[in-house]
């Protein structure tokens, strides 16, 4: 799958929320694996792939946007719960 897949904006929107009140997620790949971090920024590069920065014990991970099939809340919110995300 391409890292300039576009996920929908209702999923970005979620995703800048978690990032704007540090919502500790665990975020699901299309491959199977997992990662489970705090989310500080999302990203658009110059080849319009769309990154979320990712701060974990193991350190920073930038994950592509694309690459997302969903997302959980780990940190009890009012915003969301868990996110299955859409491409747009």
């Amino acid at each position: 799958m391409s890292n300039t897949r576009i996920i929908s904006c209702e999923v970005h929107d979620q995703l800048e929320v978690a990032c704007l009140y540090r919502i500790e997620i665990e975020i699901h790949l299309e491959d199977g694996s997992s990662v489970a971090g705090t989310p500080i920024t999302t990203e658009t590069r110059g080849d319009k792939s769309e990154w979320l920065s990712l701060k974990s014990l193991d350190g920073t991970d930038w994950i592509p946007l694309g690459r997302i099939e969903k997302f959980a809340a780990l940190t009890k919110n009012r915003f969301f719960d868990q996110v299955q995300v859409k491409t747009a």
